[in-house]
């Protein structure tokens, strides 16, 4: 099927497979290849994503702030992105397998707790779709998941992030709020790609990963089924170590060297860079080398931006995992 070039361009952002194949399960992937849903925000609250699932069943997403307005908003010169790291070069690019596998084994020795309660916090960075845009409104999910698959799930849009002073002034010319969203709420049955806990056995847990994952898409889908996981499950020092052991086995993968996050945590970057969308994206994924935790990961263009006319490296997408713990439902 043919697309316009606004589609196209999202498409190449997102390092994963075509539309028509996503799975149900794969949130991420679907925030950031359908951004092209995103709607018109109201004067008083956030835009909220919209995406069709399977069987055009519509699901409302906090998300990202698109800055149109009824009449088209005041454009800007260039579309807002996050910020990127920056990182220390303390290792060579071939050291990651051997520092992913020191990290791994330190993980292994920690106490493992009995896992209940899967309490999850995370906060999103995304390129806006339209060209106009002139904020990053971080997104935020903190979740309750229980083990029968019930639990609780609260959403909320951050404080929108502007470049410049004149950004700001254009987002708030088009009606558009400078506070963070309300919260929304939902419980009971909540959505789990992965019903059962992951394997802790490094192959078995390879071809685990690999459901709605295919090996076909290349090396990158074991690191956005690796994401995918982190969004449903807060993960043992066991589950930890396999999924890293997984991680060094990825070709290309290489030490990107240490940086500091943006919750001010430091961690070690490995990345991969690949062209599954189209375009050369370098994924990064940050990990503690304390206990193993992936703290969170960045995805940034790094040749060209194609038809979106972003200038090269740009930032497309930054997800801090700032909780992964074990907690009653509140």
């Amino acid at each position: 099927m043919k697309r316009d070039d606004d589609v196209r361009a999202l498409a190449e952002l997102a390092p994963a497979p075509p539309e028509r194949d996503f799975p149900a399960g794969r949130a991420r992937q679907r925030e950031l290849h359908l951004l092209h849903a995103i709607t018109t925000a109201q004067r008083t609250r956030s835009a909220r994503r919209i995406w069709l699932l399977a069987g055009a069943a519509v699901v409302v997403v906090l998300g990202l702030v698109a800055a149109t307005t009824l009449f088209g908003p005041t454009p800007a010169a260039v579309a807002a992105t996050p910020k990127p790291l920056s990182y220390k070069q303390d290792g060579r690019p071939e050291d990651a397998i051997g520092l992913l596998r020191q990290i791994a084994d330190a993980t292994d020795k920690l106490p493992n707790p009995v896992p209940a309660t899967d309490h999850l916090k995370r906060i999103g960075w995304f390129l806006t779709r339209n060209s106009y845009s002139n904020a990053v409104v971080p997104e935020e999910i903190e979740s309750w998941l229980n083990p029968d698959g019930t639990g609780r799930t609260v959403k909320r849009s951050g404080v929108p992030e502007f470049p410049d002073q004149a950004a700001r002034d254009r987002w708030i010319a088009d009606g558009l709020s400078t506070e963070a969203g309300r919260p929304q709420v939902t419980t009971g049955p909540q959505f789990r790609h992965w019903p059962d806990r992951p394997p802790t056995d490094p192959a078995e847990l390879a071809r685990w990963l690999q459901k709605d994952h295919p090996p076909a898409n290349g090396a990158g889908e074991v690191l956005v089924a690796i994401t995918d996981l982190l969004r449903e499950r807060a993960l043992t020092p066991a589950e930890r170590a396999a999924v890293l052991r997984v991680l060094a086995t990825v070709p290309g993968l290489v030490y990107q060297g240490s940086t500091t996050d943006r919750l001010g945590r430091t961690g070690r970057a490995f990345a991969l860079t690949n062209s599954l969308r189209g375009l050369p994206t370098r994924h990064t994924l940050i990990v503690s080398q304390d206990n193993g935790i992936i703290l969170g990961e960045e995805q940034m263009l790094t040749e060209s931006s194609g038809k979106l006319g972003l200038p090269v490296p740009s930032v497309v997408g930054y997800t801090v995992f700032e909780l992964a713990d074990h907690a009653a439902v509140p």
